[in-house]
């Protein structure tokens, strides 16, 4: 029976053992190893998503250890001599170690790096191991998305109710708004910043007629970032003409068994692509709905004793 494998001190036996001792150290750590005799690491790769984020640091820190007696003395080299990583370890440079590795994107143009931090025995009996480093640069405050991407607004109502703008970007930016004015209109577009947050920033756009006449006004709203392009929001203002009725009173005499009178109502100020109704108070009137710029208003005199009646005023709407 061979019984070198109960002996000491280099015995194949021993070896094996000590092996699979390093093994179960490595393996409660959650280190899996394939062999003996190398270096590991954990985590065994590492990633940078947009370091110049503030939510995403710049510095990771790794574990490396060695399947082999005692500690194994290293050198840090990163492939490729690339200036936007680093990699040093912590206290002393032998496993078992702790490694701090650093990017740098200052330089960087946006894109994908990766590279690869390779750990070398200096006694040349452990293979070099090569730890994987990604890196994802995305501009400061790139823009992701605005909305909305156009703006219009329109005098149908007294006071045209104010806008908001969400522009999302990929870290706190500081923006500032201009705006651009079609032709020689007078300033009638209003922006101010609502909130801003790490990734988002709101603007409330409003407008005032102020003393435009009728007709349809453009200009353009300018996001300005201090690093990257600049976003244009087109906005339009269409100033509508006041909505007139001629006659604007009426006044019937009427007779029992008369036929029942009528009258037309034309109307001027209606704006083009705007959908208008009659809101009739009263069950003895008759509205028809618009023909062109004009209404019918008809008397029903089904149920009216003869006395005087006055008529209400009629209730003009407007919706687009």
């Amino acid at each position: 029976m061979d019984r070198s494998s109960r002996k000491g001190n280099g015995g194949p036996g021993m070896s094996s053992v000590f092996c699979s001792k390093i093994l179960a150290v490595l393996l409660g750590l959650g280190i899996v190893t394939p062999a003996c005799a190398q270096f590991v690491a954990s985590p065994s790769s590492l990633s940078f998503p947009n370091p110049s984020s503030p939510s995403n640091p710049n510095v990771a820190s790794l574990f490396l250890g060695s399947v082999n007696p005692g500690s194994t003395p290293f050198t840090i080299g990163v492939q490729g001599s690339v200036n936007w990583l680093s990699a040093s370890a912590v206290a002393g440079n032998a496993t078992p170690a702790i490694l701090s590795v650093r990017v740098e994107t200052t330089q960087l143009a946006q894109g994908t790096y990766s590279v690869g931090i390779e750990i070398t025995d200096v006694s040349g009996i452990l293979p070099n191991l090569v730890i994987p480093v990604s890196l994802s640069v995305t501009a400061a405050g790139q823009i992701l998305s605005f909305a909305p991407t156009t703006m219009n607004f329109n005098t149908l109502r007294s006071s045209p109710t104010a806008q908001t703008l969400t522009v999302t970007t990929t870290a706190a930016v500081s923006m500032s708004a201009s705006i651009r004015y079609a032709g020689n209109s007078q300033a009638w577009l209003l922006a101010a910043r609502l909130q801003t947050s790490e990734t988002q920033t709101v603007y409330q756009v409003s407008v005032s007629q102020g003393s435009l006449n009728p007709g349809t006004y453009s200009a353009v709203l300018t996001l300005t970032r201090p690093v990257g392009s600049a976003i244009d929001i087109p906005v339009t203002f269409t100033v509508l003409s006041p909505v007139l009725a001629t006659p604007g009173a009426i006044f019937w005499d009427y007779t029992v068994d008369d036929p029942a009178p009528m009258q037309v109502i034309s109307m001027t100020g209606l704006a083009p692509g705007v959908t208008y109704s009659v809101q009739n108070p009263v069950s003895w009137l008759n509205a028809s709905e618009p023909s062109g710029l004009q209404y019918s208003l008809r008397l029903d005199p089904t149920g009216l004793g003869a006395c005087p009646r006055i008529c209400p005023d009629l209730a003009f709407s407007a919706g687009i």
